[in-house]
């Protein structure tokens, strides 16, 4: 089943800040990263349960790896899936998460 795809205002901040990190050295890539990216996360909505559930992060909440990437994701109502955050594996990543909150 495919499920309509949306983010939270933290993913879109997620992914602005990945494009111009990239995008110092290399423009192009950043948009064609980005693309890639959100291809990902549309991909998601097709096979949403295939990831393991990332407790620490919230209830129900799971997560996706792309290259370094991990992709913080939740089911909702109405076959939705909201992207909840797109962070660099190499980051303190329990600290940035629950430092911020998730969308409802």
């Amino acid at each position: 089943m495919t499920r309509r795809i949306t983010y939270t205002p933290l993913a879109r901040d997620d992914l602005e800040a990945i494009a111009d990190y990239i995008a110092r050295d290399n423009p192009a890539r950043a948009l064609s990263f980005v693309r890639e990216l959100r291809f990902f996360c549309r991909d998601l909505g097709e096979q949403a349960r295939r990831y393991p559930v990332r407790s620490e992060f919230g209830l129900d909440v799971r997560g996706a790896v792309y290259r370094n990437y991990l992709v913080l994701y939740s089911e909702r109502p109405g076959d939705f899936i909201t992207i909840e955050r797109v962070v660099h594996g190499a980051r303190d990543l329990e600290t940035l998460i629950l430092q911020e909150p998730t969308s409802e």
